[in-house]
This record gives structure tokens, C-alpha cells and sequence, in this order.
């Protein structure tokens, strides 16, 4: 499989993507990551290399969990590394990363702007309740209160049977006749 050389192989498989832990409030509607490529220049310290890192092996996995987050990168516009967030209601939010590792960079994103361990499995509750068939908790949408039974427990009254419905059309057009 060709598509399954290279640095992005590993970075890419469904399984390394899933690991990611950044899941974005919903009034997230964009990021932008802005960060400068290595120059070697003496006597200088490079402060971006957490920003690349985190953009090298922790993007994908942002970009898989967020789907409806638009995420883009600048390289080399910038004087000093930054991420920009645009809210829902228009309000920009920056976050300086300057010298930062990667790892400080991603806990400080998840801390502000990231969703709790707990909102993620109450939305993973409502998202299993929703859910029915094989491998769910219902197997049926029958067991949904509210619902019309299944018609092999409890027969259906004669208005919501198919062959009723067809007769009485038939009668209709035939009366009309």
C-alpha cells in the first residue's frame, strides 16, 4: 500500500487519531495556529518548536475530534508563535506560545477552551440512549417510550396495517367508479 509510507502512515491510522483528547466546546468555529520554521541563526534560541511539535503529531488528532472546527496554519507570518480562536459570538481569543512545549501548549488549550471528562461522557450517555439496533442498549425503537410497539408483541390497529390502507384505497377508487 503506497499511501502507507511516509512520516504521515502512523499519524494517520484511525487508531492514533482516536487517542486525541482536545474536544472543543461547541462555540469553537476556528483556529489558527501561527508558527515560524526553523532559521539557523547563531546565538539564537528557536521558540517554536513546541508549536511545531504540537502541529507535527497532535493536529490530525484535533482536526479528527473537531470536525466542525475550521483549523488552519500560517508558517513564517509571524514574529513570535500564537493560536487564534474565533468564538461563535465573533470574539477572537489568542493564546502565546512562545517557548512553550508541546504538552503545556495542549493542556492549556483543553483547560480554556476544551470540554470536561464529564461533559464528554454525559454527550456519550445521550449519544448511547439515541442509538438502537445490534451492539446498543435498545434493539429496537419499540422500547423507546412514546413509540408504536412492535407489531409481533402487540398487533397494530387496522387504520395503521398496510393491507387496510390498500383495501380502502381500492374501495374508494372502485365507489368512484
Amino acid at each position: 500500500m503506497p499511501f502507507m509510507k511516509g512520516l504521515q502512515a502512523f499519524r494517520n491510522t484511525q487508531k492514533y487519531l482516536e487517542q486525541g483528547h482536545i474536544v472543543f466546546k461547541h462555540n469553537v468555529k476556528v483556529m489558527m495556529i501561527n508558527y515560524n520554521t526553523p532559521k539557523i541563526q547563531p546565538g539564537r534560541t528557536d521558540s517554536s518548536v513546541g508549536i511545531r511539535d504540537m502541529v507535527f503529531w497532535s493536529l490530525n488528532q484535533i482536526q479528527y475530534k473537531n470536525p466542525h472546527t475550521q483549523i488552519l496554519t500560517f508558517k513564517d507570518m509571524t514574529p513570535s508563535p500564537f493560536i487564534s480562536f474565533i468564538l461563535a459570538n465573533g470574539r477572537k481569543m489568542h493564546i502565546d506560545v512562545d517557548g512553550q512545549s508541546k504538552e503545556d501548549i495542549l493542556s492549556h488549550i483543553r483547560q480554556v477552551l476544551g470540554k470536561t471528562d464529564e461533559e464528554l461522557k454525559e454527550e456519550e450517555v445521550l449519544v448511547d440512549q439515541a442509538m438502537f439496533g445490534y451492539g446498543s442498549a435498545r434493539h429496537c425503537i419499540c422500547e423507546v417510550p412514546g413509540q408504536v410497539p412492535c407489531p409481533g408483541f402487540v398487533p397494530l390497529p387496522r387504520e395503521m396495517t398496510g393491507k387496510y390502507k390498500v383495501a380502502k384505497l381500492r374501495g374508494e377508487l372502485e365507489e368512484e367508479m
